[in-house]
Order: C-alpha cells, then sequence, then structure tokens
C-alpha cells in the first residue's frame, strides 16, 4: 500500500476551491451584465419605435389632412 500523500489531497483542496471561485464570480459577473443598464439598446427601441409610430401615420395621409 503506497503511503498517504497529503500534498495531493491538499492540491485537490486548493483547485477545488480554485473552480468553486471563479464559478462564483462569473455566475456574479452575469447577475451583474443581466441588470446594467443598456443605453444604446434604449435608444434603439426608441427608435424603433418612432419609426414605427411614423410609418403608421404616412399610411394614413387622408386622417392627417382631415386634422384627426
Amino acid at each position: 500500500m503506497a503511503p498517504y500523500n497529503f500534498l495531493n489531497d491538499r492540491l485537490t483542496d486548493d483547485l477545488n476551491y480554485m473552480s468553486d471561485e471563479l464559478e462564483r464570480q462569473l455566475v456574479l459577473m452575469a447577475i451583474e451584465e443581466q441588470f446594467r443598464p443598456h443605453p444604446l439598446r434604449a435608444l434603439q427601441a426608441w427608435a424603433g419605435k418612432l419609426i414605427h409610430t411614423l410609418r403608421r401615420n404616412s399610411n394614413r395621409p387622408q386622417l392627417a389632412r382631415a386634422g384627426v
């Protein structure tokens, strides 16, 4: 029977801790990214709504001329 090697056990514990810590940090980064404001996306959504409204109104020129 081979003698017990404490260093291998310690190395395994250290690697497990490092991988757990990395996983924790990645999860935190993903959560922060999910709730981080995205100003360009908001601007794009606003511009899309504006274009949609303008197109919808331009399809009804008779109503626009009548003042409705």
